[in-house]
């Protein structure tokens, strides 16, 4: 019997001790989110106020892995949930450039990919208005394809590398199923992100149910 109380108390502890804390500059008194990302995009969950410059969310056993975002409504951090505990540093108005991953192994993982992934997709939207209107028959048209398709190629081996880090994590495991398709030149990359993002949600969520 009391091997079984010692038991139930560990598993308490645990539940309530599981969290992620965010210590944030300049946004004391002010009220941060925790949203999910779902195949309908973020979906706020929870809310908190900053108290001498720390933030806090609980986790519990109905928190599921996988997407998340801490900020204002507006802007924000993304970072991976898969740990009971998680420790974040970052600076308001900043949070995303500002972030620091001071406890997380998935996130450190995950870190590098959104500047990563926002910064290709910026350099590839300007080359694509040049593959949309520009004469396709001229060597600067050439050049700018040739460009395109190795930032396209850059960006995947690049990945490749972040997964072959840890292969058996499971942030690798999302990171495979965010993978954007390969974008045809002249297409427009505005639905694609999103329709690439969605696609990325339904092998996740279909990864989570399996």
């Amino acid at each position: 019997m009391n091997r079984v109380v010692i038991f139930l108390f560990l598993i308490f502890a645990v539940s309530c001790t599981a969290q992620i804390n965010v210590r944030i500059k300049g946004a004391d008194n002010k009220t941060l989110y925790l949203q999910y990302f779902t195949i309908n995009g973020y979906q706020k969950i929870d809310s908190a106020s900053v108290i001498d410059k720390v933030v806090s969310f609980p986790v519990s056993e109905k928190t599921p892995p996988g997407m998340y975002i801490i900020g204002d409504g507006k802007t924000g951090f993304e970072f991976f949930l898969n740990e009971n505990q998680l420790l974040f540093e970052t600076v308001w108005n900043s949070f995303q450039d500002s972030l620091k991953i001071i406890s997380s192994l998935e996130n450190k993982v995950y870190s590098p990919i959104p500047t990563k992934r926002d910064k290709a997709y910026m350099h590839l939207d300007l080359l694509n208005q040049v593959l949309t209107y520009y004469d396709s028959g001229t060597d600067y048209y050439l050049t700018t394809l040739l460009e395109f398709t190795n930032t396209q190629d850059r960006f995947s081996s690049w990945t490749d590398s972040v997964i072959n880090s840890a292969p058996k994590a499971l942030v690798s495991h999302y990171i495979r199923a965010d993978i954007k398709p390969y974008i045809s030149p002249g297409l427009n990359l505005k639905p694609t992100k999103s329709f690439s993002r969605s696609i990325g949600s339904i092998k996740w969520i279909g990864m989570i149910i399996l």
